[in-house]
């Protein structure tokens, strides 16, 4: 049985369409398909339909808050991935961000302002009530596009992704390409940094 889709529009500074849909699995072959075959599905409903949604700025490589014609702000999570984190500075305490963490958002931020046209996928909600979402930028899948380059590691807790193992070969190829977090040195998860931070 198909899930029931509703649809949501996103944008960046010219308005970024932003749609919910199915995963990245392909229908025919119910198979995971390698990274760079991914594809967002059609067949959603009209634009008339749909209401708008902007993008007021990505928090780091894994999160972006955005805000609805009617002034509801609030942040969706990238599924399946798990970006470096950034130093956060406030009254009480600054904290230290790890390698790569700004690289990881600004790059985010120019692939998802890259397109006049971005879709999300709703996989599920995280403990905070944040729609844990994949974004496409017309074919491409943003959340493997971020695993391939190297700037996220596969997110390693509960997940409802419906193709997990095409995330895992995303992770793999950056491993292998030893690009972003993966040329590293003192590597280190941005699950074990926040762990050791108590973040």
């Amino acid at each position: 049985m198909q899930p029931k889709r509703n649809v949501r529009t996103l944008s960046a500074a010219p308005v970024v369409s932003l749609m919910l849909l199915s995963g990245c699995l392909s229908k025919e072959t119910k198979q995971p398909l390698p990274p760079q075959q991914i594809s967002a599905p059609t067949g959603l409903s009209t634009s008339s339909q749909i209401p708008r949604i902007l993008i007021n700025h990505c928090h780091d490589g894994d999160t972006c808050q955005v805000k609805t014609d009617g002034g509801l702000w609030f942040s969706v999570r990238l599924a399946g991935i798990d970006a470096p984190e950034i130093g956060r500075s406030n009254r009480k305490k600054a904290t230290e961000g790890q390698p790569l963490g700004g690289d990881a958002r600004d790059t985010l931020i120019k692939i998802l302002g890259s397109s006049q046209k971005v879709t999300m996928n709703q996989i599920d909600l995280d403990p905070f009530n944040r729609p844990v979402v994949e974004l496409f930028v017309g074919d491409t899948c943003v959340n493997l596009k971020m695993l391939e380059l190297g700037l996220a590691e596969r997110y390693r807790g509960r997940s409802k992704l419906t193709n997990p193992q095409t995330y895992d070969a995303a992770e793999q190829l950056a491993k292998a390409n030893r690009v972003g977090i993966w040329r590293l040195k003192n590597y280190e998860s941005p699950s074990t940094w926040r762990k050791n931070r108590k973040t």
